[in-house]
């Protein structure tokens, strides 16, 4: 007997493959007439609000494996058809979007997690939150504190390559004078 599962990415692989499968099947019950080919964009499942996870990163650009992601880690809370494949409603691709520019703006997933509520809402208005700003503020405290290390450590490298440098010029003036085999550090 020969052992088959389908991703979420609807692709059948055999046996030995790295990633986990979604759905354990077996030669006897992969019925490919089962599958709804004949759907449209955006009509996984009949409806025409519902998609899979390929539609959604085609109308998000945010890659499948993201979505995964989002998903596992609470964030999009698909729900699961009767072939294992995650099925997403049409509120999904707003909350993408929006993940998708929290992060961009520098948030982790896992900051994120705790404001999943405020990713819904109309798609002309942004939903706030108090612990939204309370977020956005820790972040740029961080960003803030990242910017005055990394000056720190710029003024440091900037005064040892005046050193090095200057100990470069006396070396110079100095010609034979001075041994060349000292090592500079």
């Amino acid at each position: 007997m020969r052992l088959y599962f389908r991703g979420d990415d609807g692709q059948t692989n055999e046996g030995g493959a790295s990633r986990p499968p979604s759905l354990l099947r077996t030669a006897a019950n992969t019925d490919p007439s089962a599958a709804n080919t004949d759907a449209k964009p955006g009509e996984a499942h009949g409806g025409g609000e519902n998609m899979h996870i390929g539609e959604l990163s085609r109308r998000t650009g945010v890659s499948v494996r993201s979505i995964r992601h989002y998903d596992d880690n609470g964030l999009l809370g698909a729900r699961r058809g009767e072939n294992g494949y995650r099925i997403f409603d049409e509120a999904a691709v707003r909350r993408v979007l929006r993940i998708k520019r929290l992060i961009h703006h520098g948030l982790t997933v896992e900051e994120i997690r705790p404001m999943a509520a405020c990713l819904d809402g109309p798609a002309d208005e942004e939903t706030v939150c108090d612990h939204v700003i309370a977020l956005y503020e820790q972040k740029l405290r961080e960003i803030d504190d990242e910017i005055a290390a990394l000056r720190a450590q710029r003024e440091r490298v900037a005064e040892r390559l005046r050193a090095l440098n200057l100990r470069r010029t006396i070396d110079a003036r100095l010609g034979s004078h001075r041994p060349t085999s000292q090592p500079i550090s």
